[in-house]
């Protein structure tokens, strides 16, 4: 009886720890939240007296916009000043907007007691019990969502939620307030115009949250993308051809590591399978000569020249012209000037075929088939290259991002993947940071974004980043995607404000210590429950911590402290960053 006591004490004592080692995790994970910065879109905001309840805001296809009050209508002019206003003669009926019709099509309503929303007839799970005041769409298809008491809701063209908008009094340019009375889209600027029941008119610049996500069937890493008849194909490192304009998967041909749209199909290069191609309906046939074994059995990047030559650079086989004969016209180092066997990257600028290879960057001549080294960038260490719409050439380095004509940009980790936009700025990718080069005349024309501005992938993944006919930007991680819509004159992607940040970069020092002192005393708390739930004989005492314990503690806080030195200047490291790092 009395071992039973004492077991039943014990597992009380061991639930409670654990309770509590829980509670300590969970106040860890949520301290990201309240501390890390978030991305807000810039909204410009007209703060109206007497806080007049805005009742209604229309907008014309002049861009011309009018917004009527509890007392009275403003107009404003295509400049966004006012330009008139009046006393309104009647009060509108607030319940007359409850449904439209979105830029695609789809009508969307909010019910009665404006309780949730509805879908073409099917309702909004993700906002269910919000109360719902205004609704309206951007010109891409996304849906902006007003609510009474919880600020603005963002769905996609799915309606998947996309973003939430909320008011915030550490940042200057989110929502002025969580009470939305009114919201109207002017598609032709990209703008929403949002009224609240304070009397606050704002703009929000809806290119902030212009981002669409997209999940393959697989879990293999995106390897590449390309645009064919106005349809989007995603290729895989082993889960085969996937359209994703209708759904249809191609998985005959597995490791695909490169797309080329050509002659009304596509051509998918493989690793060690030679060169394929693919018509509409994703049914493969050989390409040429481009066989299992033949010169090009490892391709990786395709360019093809006026003259139906197609240039293949391979993993370890040089750089591959294939005649429009079948025949193969090889450069290796044997018996060429090319720098490296492995080529990274490949682009067009000046009629000329510019190769990166992974140490130093060659030019090929398409039409004299003569090939030639750049001696400034002879044994640089490469990862890509890029030619920009106004045939800039820009290459990926193994820390960073330099240009021909003398700019460089370096970057925290290492480069992934380079592309550029129809307005010939730059975007890289990382791990799972995505960098945005948009003055590159100027040093500090540079902007990083990272989980915490919604990218939504868990990382990404090499060479998977292409600029579109449409101007979009498909970027690639483990089996999912986004398409991104740069715009081609905010001086920062999605017209996002600057990110607020504290005085010393991300979190306060004080924070990141305590945070570390609280998970450390967490940890003799679980060692203890570990060492109790090995123990299945009741009569046995607890396991006491030992000397190797407070050794482990005490190497494990030793640790906390050089990782927060070595990362104080960065502003995204985080309390997340230092859990990470210490396991």
């Amino acid at each position: 009886m009395r071992r039973l006591f004492f077991y039943l004490c014990k597992k009380i004592v061991t639930e409670c720890i654990m309770t509590l080692h829980r509670l300590i995790i969970f106040v860890l994970n949520l301290l990201p939240v309240f501390y890390a910065s978030a991305y807000y879109p810039y909204i410009e905001i007209y703060s109206e007296p007497e806080n007049r309840y805005i009742r209604h805001i229309d907008v014309d296809d002049n861009s011309s916009v009018k917004v009527t009050t509890s007392t009275e209508t403003i107009l404003f002019d295509e400049h966004h000043e006012i330009s008139h206003r009046y006393k309104a003669d009647e009060k509108p009926d607030n319940n007359s907007k409850r449904s439209f019709r979105d830029s695609r099509g789809n009508i969307w309503y909010f019910d009665k007691l404006r309780h949730g929303i509805f879908f073409n007839g099917n309702p909004i799970d993700t906002l269910a019990g919000e109360l719902v005041t205004a609704i309206t769409s951007s010109a891409d298809g996304s849906v902006f969502v007003g609510t009474n008491h919880n600020g603005i809701f963002v769905l996609d063209s799915l309606q998947h939620l996309r973003g939430h908008l909320t008011y915030s009094a550490r940042q200057p340019n989110s929502l002025p307030t969580n009470h939305i009375s009114a919201l109207a889209s002017d598609s032709a600027n990209n703008l929403i115009w949002v009224g609240t029941s304070k009397g606050n008119i704002g703009i929000l610049n809806t290119a902030a949250l212009d981002t669409e996500f997209g999940q393959l069937s697989t879990e293999d890493d995106i390897s590449a993308f390309a645009s064919l008849n106005g349809q989007l194909f995603v290729a895989t490192d082993g889960g085969g051809l996937h359209n994703i304009s209708t759904g249809s998967v191609s998985d005959s041909i597995k490791a695909i590591t490169g797309l080329l749209s050509y002659d009304n199909s596509l051509l998918a290069s493989t690793y060690g399978n030679g060169i394929y191609r693919f018509t509409n309906e994703l049914t493969p046939s050989r390409f040429r000569n481009c066989s299992e074994g033949s010169a090009v059995s490892q391709a990786r990047h395709m360019i093809m020249t006026a003259d139906s030559t197609l240039w293949v650079g391979t993993f370890s086989r040089g750089l591959v012209a294939v005649l429009p004969d079948s025949t193969f016209l090889e450069y290796n180092i044997s018996n060429s000037d090319i720098t490296s066997n492995c080529v990274v990257g490949m682009g067009l600028a000046d009629n000329k075929i510019y190769v990166a290879c992974s140490h130093g960057l060659n030019i090929l001549d398409p039409v004299t088939k003569k090939l030639s080294r750049v001696p400034s960038c002879e044994q640089t260490e490469l990862r890509g290259l890029h030619t920009t719409v106004k045939g800039k050439v820009w290459l990926l380095t193994t820390d960073g991002v330099m240009s021909l004509s003398g700019e460089r940009y370096e970057l925290n980790d290492t480069p992934q993947a380079i592309t550029g936009d129809s307005n010939g700025d730059i975007w890289v990718t990382t791990g799972n940071n995505l960098y945005y080069i948009f003055h590159p005349a100027e040093p500090d024309g540079i902007y990083k974004y990272s989980r915490n501005d919604g990218l939504m992938l868990d990382k990404f993944t090499r060479f998977a980043i292409k600029l579109l006919p449409d101007s979009t930007i498909a970027i690639g991680g483990s089996g999912s995607y986004i398409i991104l819509h740069p715009g081609v004159t905010a001086t920062k992607p999605f017209g996002i404000s600057e990110i607020q940040k504290s005085e010393s970069g991300g979190l306060p020092l004080a924070a990141y210590i305590a945070a570390a002192i609280i998970a450390l005393l967490a940890m003799p708390l679980a060692l203890r429950l570990r060492n109790a739930r090995k123990s299945n004989n009741a009569a046995q005492p607890a396991v006491a911590p030992n000397s190797d314990g407070n050794t482990q503690k005490s190497n494990l806080l030793s640790r906390a402290v050089q990782i927060i030195k070595a990362n104080i200047d960065d502003p995204d490291f985080g309390v997340e960053n230092l859990g990470r790092e210490l396991i």
